[in-house]
C-alpha cells in the first residue's frame, strides 16, 4: 500500500468482528492494480514492479500464512482504490 500511494495518499486499516471470524481490511487510494494482473498477484514470483524492486513473493507468502490459519485473503481493486481483505477464524479465547 505504501508503494501504491507513492507517499501522497491515504492508507486505512480496519478490523471488524464478523460472527466467528475477524476481518482485517487494508485500503489505499493509490493507482490500483491493473485488471490483467489481478488474477496473478498471489502467484509466486509474479510482480508488476520494475526489476530490482520486488521479488513477487510477499503476497504469495501472505496467502500461505493466512491459509495455514484457516483464513482467506482477497483483493478488490479499481482506479483510485485497492482493498486487501483477510478473514481469519476467531480464536477460541475471544
Amino acid at each position: 500500500a505504501v508503494q501504491a500511494v507513492e507517499g501522497n495518499g491515504t492508507i486505512t486499516v480496519a478490523v471488524e468482528e464478523m460472527g466467528d471470524k475477524i476481518q482485517v481490511t487494508v485500503a489505499d487510494d493509490g493507482c490500483g492494480i491493473p485488471e490483467d494482473a489481478r488474477d496473478r498477484i498471489f502467484e509466486a514470483f509474479y510482480t508488476t514492479k520494475e526489476r530490482g524492486y520486488g521479488t513477487g513473493l510477499g503476497l504469495n507468502i501472505s496467502q500461505r500464512i493466512v491459509h495455514q490459519h484457516g483464513g482467506v485473503i482477497w483483493c478488490e481493486s479499481h482506479d483510485g482504490q485497492t482493498l486487501f481483505k483477510v478473514e481469519l477464524p476467531k480464536p477460541a479465547m475471544l
